[in-house]
């Protein structure tokens, strides 16, 4: 079974060159929120019920307007989304098991995944097998199939693009029905076992990837 997704190409992200290699240049399609707001809000009260893995915490708000003692006291509020940080009766330091209903009031803060993406999980999923799935997930093997308990793996490639990969449908149609033929948000057709971790070629037109329309919400 193939597993499809989407890949944003965000336009805040120019990029520049100095005839060595390209320079992206990082910021955001629309002002006062981040470019994860913007694509994913759509799902917000769908993930209210959901778990995530914030591995070495990370997520990265950022905001420019916000001071560093304004950073600091959000970063303070997002420990009360943590429901477990406990391996095998062990506290962790660095792997907490979060409450997705957290992106309802700092997904707009969210800039980049530091490590990379993370699994939305069913409720329920404790701490030990959130571990055990993210190890599988991020394995230097190309993935054929999501485990059971992920309801969607969302990926960042260094603040460049923003992927998401699922087996829900319903997930696919509304992010082709929200910004599907979008300028500021070019999305493209990826499969997991090509896409994922690594992606194929440098850039959508070199992989010969195809646009999401917005009038057929159909996988390619």
């Amino acid at each position: 079974m193939k597993i499809f997704g989407i890949r944003f190409y965000p336009t805040s992200i120019p990029v520049d060159s100095n005839g060595d290699a390209p320079i992206f240049l990082h910021g955001t399609v629309e002002d006062n929120r981040s470019d994860f707001d913007l694509i994913f809000e759509p799902f917000y009260s769908m993930w209210e019920d959901f778990v995530f893995l914030d591995d070495d915490r990370s997520i990265r708000i950022f905001d420019s307007k916000l001071s560093e003692e304004e950073e600091e006291s959000l970063y303070a509020e997002m420990d009360s989304y943590i429901l477990d940080s406990r391996k095998n009766g062990e506290w962790q330091s660095d792997s907490n098991l979060v409450k997705s209903s957290i992106f309802q009031k700092f997904g707009k803060y969210v800039y980049e995944f530091e490590g990379g993406g993370f699994c939305l999980l069913r409720e329920g999923t404790p701490l030990d097998r959130a571990l055990e799935i993210d190890h599988q997930i991020w394995a230097p093997e190309r993935l054929e199939d999501l485990p059971e308990e992920v309801i969607c793996l969302i990926q960042n490639w260094d603040g460049v693009f923003w992927q998401i990969f699922t087996k829900e449908v319903t997930y696919l149609q509304k992010l082709c029905a929200v910004h599907g033929n979008s300028e500021a948000l070019p999305a493209y057709w990826v499969e997991l076992s090509k896409d994922f971790p690594n992606p194929r070629g440098s850039s959508p037109e070199d992989a010969k990837m195809v646009r999401v329309e917005q009038a057929h919400g159909e996988q390619r």
